[in-house]
């Protein structure tokens, strides 16, 4: 008789936390700080994804019509028949 294989999935290598957020320049709790009131750290979260999620490029026109608007930087149109 055969001798039955098993497969065996090697362990995942874990990930730092809180290395992404040291690297993008923003504050961590540290490993040994008991988060008493987390509210601030959520708030705190939040408002990092605020600040990035501001556009600093320019805004986009986007059109939709059959005729071409006028020409313009940004301006995007689709073509409908």
């Amino acid at each position: 008789m055969a001798e039955k294989k098993t497969r065996v999935t090697p362990a995942p290598t874990p990930q730092a936390i809180g290395d992404d957020a040291i690297n993008a320049g923003m504050a961590v709790v540290p490993s040994g700080d008991p988060v008493r009131n987390g509210e601030d750290e959520i708030n705190l979260t939040r408002d990092y994804i605020a600040q990035r999620a501001k556009r600093t490029g320019p805004q986009i026109d986007i059109w939709v019509q059959p005729t071409a608007p006028a020409h313009a930087a940004g301006r995007v149109w689709i073509k409908t028949t």
